[in-house]
């Protein structure tokens, strides 16, 4: 086990991945957005409106630096099993109201790469805080083991055993 410290390029992600997410989820609700818009959540609104400020330029370089971090980070993990990082900084939120923050999810999602999360404790309420575990590319079988182990070493309670034995 070892600390990953990824290069200062990296710091950026969040802000990438946001334009994207917005700018995509803006044309997917697109329908939605004009037929039935009472329906969307405040959230949701409120991400349609911001995507709205988003100019194609910038959606294209949000792209273009997203394709140039996946391409450095695969060489970067490639000699790890599994990569492990918190999924959030807060433990889940009580309701159906919101998941919560994803940015600790995001900044790996967006490069397409495996990822396995993990309810290894529980906090207020009983409510889980997650650890996520990520690899390289047609990595999956081997961050499924890894994340088999991890979640024995720590006893979480979510895995199925029907795949346990796998």
């Amino acid at each position: 086990v070892e600390q990953l410290t990824l290069p200062p390029a990296f710091a950026d992600i969040y802000e990438h991945h946001r334009i994207l997410n917005e700018a995509e989820g803006a044309r997917a609700l697109n329908v939605e957005h004009i037929t039935e818009p009472h329906l969307l959540s405040e959230e949701t609104q409120g991400m349609l409106a911001r995507a709205q400020a988003i100019s194609w330029p910038q959606e294209l370089a949000a792209h273009e630096a997203i394709a140039a971090l996946a391409a450095a980070i695969g060489p970067r993990i490639a000699s790890y099993d599994a990569v492990i990082d918190l999924c959030t900084a807060v433990p889940a939120l009580s309701g159906l109201r919101s998941t919560g923050p994803s940015d600790f999810i995001k900044s790996w999602m967006c490069f397409g790469l495996p990822q396995v999360a993990l309810p290894a404790m529980r906090i207020r309420e009983g409510l889980p805080f997650g650890l996520q575990l990520t690899s390289s590319r047609y990595r999956d079988a081997g961050l499924l083991a890894a994340a088999r182990r991890i979640a024995r070493d720590l006893g979480c309670e979510r895995l199925s055993p029907r795949h346990a034995g796998q």
